[in-house]
């Protein structure tokens, strides 16, 4: 599995709303709003695993990114099965916490 997987998806709901929906449904991960000259704002979620998320609108529409974490050689920290594990508590729970619609992987 790859140490980067990103997924586009629809919500109805604004970065703000996102927020608060995720800080009170999805535990393990602190989550906040940053601010960048190339993303503007962007939501930012960060594992005791180090496993780094970045929810971004773009245009009409929002993109995950999830980081995987990789030691100073590059190498990942993670198994392949503990990534898809992760993957699919973003979906059942992180996706779901924040009304996302029309997933597909990017």
């Amino acid at each position: 599995m790859l140490d980067v997987v990103s997924k586009v998806f629809e919500s109805p709901l604004s970065l703000d709303q996102m927020l608060a929906e995720l800080t009170a449904r999805v535990g393990g991960v602190k989550w906040q709003i940053r601010e960048s000259e190339q993303e503007g704002r962007y939501l930012k979620g960060l594992t005791s695993e180090d496993v780094k998320l970045r929810i971004l609108k773009e245009g009409s529409k929002f993109s995950i990114e999830v980081h995987f974490p990789l030691s100073d050689e590059a190498e990942p920290l993670l198994s392949p099965m503990d990534k898809r594990a992760f993957m699919k508590r973003v979906d059942g729970h992180v996706l779901a916490a924040i009304k996302a619609a029309n997933i597909r992987d990017d």
